[in-house]
């Protein structure tokens, strides 16, 4: 029998960064046709520390104490990275990368046998912590491409658009003139996971496992949907 208390913990530090650059334009019924300052990056990158000491609500200490279970929390995720970038140089199209970095989350290495005689096969090594072990970083290059066909014209005009931009912190509303297009034809490409990189999860930390220190699953294989859009 398990009792359940709440006396478990938790820590967690985060230190963040992030910028912008660049500026997209709005809809215009007018303008040059290639224009080589549409472009737009933005990028986030996060370090952080997440511990606490334990692995849920029915999670026991091999040793009996809870404050031996001080380790890495399961999200511990040192480091992430993201960066955009969209662009908009040919007009009516739009073409964006998005690449995202993460360091490895980490987990349990265990004996795989009940060295305690307790009854639980939870035991780790003598002097390893819980969540000691770092599964490998995770990495996605996504895509996508977009243009449209614009065919026929509208026997009224549209009134003006808003938009609200945001510039560190500062709002600030805009209108834009919709072009009188009757009709629209877009194509686009969304591709995930350009490279292919095997994003590989759930490592086995059982010593006594032939597959110990190995993952046992891959997410996010690459993708690429494509697909025609028609607006009236």
């Amino acid at each position: 029998m398990i009792e359940t208390v709440s006396d478990a913990e938790s820590r967690q530090h985060t230190l963040g960064f992030n910028f912008n650059a660049g500026r997209l334009p709005a809809p215009i019924a007018t303008g040059p046709r290639i224009d080589w300052k549409r472009f737009f990056f933005s990028g986030v990158y996060t370090l952080g520390s997440s511990r606490n000491n334990t692995a849920g609500d029915l999670s026991l200490s091999p040793t009996g104490d809870q404050a031996d279970e001080w380790g890495p929390a399961n999200n511990d995720i040192r480091h992430r990275f993201n960066l955009s970038m969209t662009s908009q140089v040919l007009k009516n199209s739009t073409f964006g990368l998005n690449l995202n970095r993460t360091s490895g989350a980490p987990y349990n290495i265990k004996t795989g046998l009940d060295d305690n005689g307790d009854l639980v096969f939870n035991d780790r090594p003598v002097d390893v912590g819980r969540n000691s072990a770092r599964a490998d970083g995770q990495f996605n290059l996504n895509g996508n491409f977009q243009y449209t066909f614009l065919i026929g014209k509208r026997t009224s005009t549209l009134p003006p658009g808003i938009i609200i931009r945001n510039n560190n912190g500062q709002f600030a509303v805009e209108q834009f003139q919709f072009d009188n297009t009757k009709y629209r034809l877009t194509f686009y490409v969304n591709a995930q996971n350009i490279t292919n990189h095997g994003n590989y999860t759930n490592f086995n930390g059982t010593m006594t496992s032939p597959l110990f220190g190995q993952p046992t699953s891959v997410q996010g294989m690459r993708k690429i949907d494509v697909g025609l859009n028609f607006n009236f």
